[in-house]
Order: C-alpha cells, then structure tokens, then sequence
C-alpha cells in the first residue's frame, strides 16, 4: 500500500521547488507530532527534535530515489533509440544522439555520484565509451553490446537504491 501512495505521488514529477514546499509541509507536520506528543507526557530534547524531523527525512528519501529513478529511464529510453538507429545504420544521427546523451550525462553525474555509489555511474560511463567505439568504427555488434550494457547500467541505477521495503529493511 505505502508503495503505492509513494508512487503516485512521485510520478506528478516533484521539482526543487516543489521539493522545497514539501519539506516545509513535512516539518510542519513533524512540529505538530512533536507538540502533540510532548502534551502531557515526560520526553526528552533529543526525541521530540527526531520526531520533528522525520517527515523532512522521508521527503528527502522519497526525492533522491525518485530523481534516480528519472535519470534510469531517461537513459535506458536513450539507449533504445541508439540502438534502433545503429540497426538501421544511421551512424551520423547515432552519433549525434550519443555526443548529446554524453553532455547530458556529464552534467547529471556529479550530483548524482553524491546520492549513488561510483560504481554504478562509472559502469554506465564505461558502457556509452563501447557504444562510442562501435559508431565510431561503425561495428552493429560492438553498438548492440553497448546499448545492452547501457540499458543494464542504467535501470541498476534506480533498483540498488529504490525506495521500497527490501531496501528499508
């Protein structure tokens, strides 16, 4: 059921700014169940301050793993049409699409090394570096190779770190 909540809510597509408003809301919240819970009752300092922050936490976790989520499928759906126009032998229209897919990767990796193991991304990396190699020497078999390693790394990305029970737990 939770993760089914989570979803639907993450699949709105949650913005910074939108981000922001939710960790707001989310503390709020968090102050409420604080307050509520220090009514009548002995606490401590340090409990009543986890109790505030929890829901920001949570909103924080459900962002980073829906954002690696994005980056997954926004990579795997790239490799598909590579890989449909190395099989129909466009390499010019590959190769653009790839040097367009690598600036994009570039620009998300840093901040997405700070949220993922290294591993993870370099394996990606490594995987558009063999798809390179087969445009570039125009080999089908070498792009279908980096194509599969690329869409491999790239649903990896969001299933280690997915927000769901096994990973709770």
């Amino acid at each position: 059921m939770f993760d089914t909540f989570a979803g639907s809510i993450l699949q709105s597509g949650l913005t910074p700014v939108l981000f922001l408003i939710c960790t707001a809301v989310s503390l709020l919240l968090g102050l409420g169940t604080a307050l509520i819970y220090m009514h009548r009752s002995h606490y401590s300092k340090s409990f009543v301050i986890t109790l505030a922050l929890l829901a920001a936490v949570l909103a924080g976790s459900l962002w980073l793993s829906q954002r690696a989520e994005d980056v997954s499928q926004r990579f795997a759906g790239a490799a598909a049409e590579i890989r449909q126009l190395t099989e129909a032998q466009d390499w010019k229209a590959a190769a653009h699409r790839l040097t367009a897919l690598q600036q994009e990767w570039e620009d998300t990796l840093p901040g997405l090394q700070m949220q993922l193991n290294h591993e993870d991304t370099d394996e990606l990396t490594l995987a558009m570096r063999t798809l390179e190699a087969g445009i570039r020497t125009q080999s089908a078999l070498l792009c279908a190779l980096g194509c599969t390693q690329m869409e491999e790394s790239a649903q990896h990305l969001s299933h280690r770190d997915a927000f769901n029970w096994a990973n709770i737990l």
